[in-house]
């Protein structure tokens, strides 16, 4: 038998920043965990403390947030310093929200996570996000306007909303795709 609490998460998903942010603010308190951000600039993090940063940089995206049951004690490291010191830290990647486009974002945790107590607290963090979402739609490969159905594209309804008021949501990587939302 396969032990599931023991996967890694690998949850892709469109959020707005703003909410991604507020979600980790009410999983730090609901579940008693501390919450960083991580702003990556040439492939090191930096650490700012979710308090002293900006509404409009909340807004933005393109940050990382970290929750954890230990301290984080580096300032500013490389990516794999962290993951390789912090292997049971749940990372929430927040995409972009720049000019009408929002990119992708992202909730994992590593293959190297050992500690099974906080690894289940990650899952019910999972499963929290996951309740909120919508799901299904279309990904377009913009050059010839080709379509597939994606019916684990998940979104949240204020996503939902805002595209239908005609932001463009794109992977995090990749420039010829983007996918419509709703079936």
């Amino acid at each position: 038998m396969i032990n599931n609490s023991a996967s890694p998460i690998n949850y892709q998903l469109f959020i707005l920043p703003h909410e991604a942010f507020q979600i980790c603010v009410n999983f730090q308190v609901q579940f008693d965990v501390l919450m960083y951000v991580l702003i990556e600039n040439e492939g090191k993090f930096s650490i700012v403390s979710p308090n002293l940063f900006s509404h409009e940089d909340i807004d933005k995206g393109k940050y990382t947030i970290l929750l954890s049951s230990e301290i984080i004690k580096f300032d500013s490291v490389r990516k794999n310093e962290l993951f390789d010191t912090y292997p049971n830290s749940l990372y929430f990647q927040v995409g972009a929200f720049l000019d009408g486009e929002l990119s992708e974002s992202w909730l994992y945790t590593l293959k190297t996570s050992t500690n099974p107590l906080i690894i289940e607290i990650w899952k019910k963090i999972e499963r929290n996000v996951k309740k909120l979402m919508l799901r299904g739609g279309y990904y377009v490969f913009v050059p010839n306007k080709s379509k597939k159905l994606v019916r684990h594209l998940s979104y949240t309804p204020n996503v939902y909303e805002k595209y239908k008021q005609g932001i463009i949501c794109k992977p995090d990587i990749g420039k010829n795709i983007v996918f419509e939302l709703g079936l």
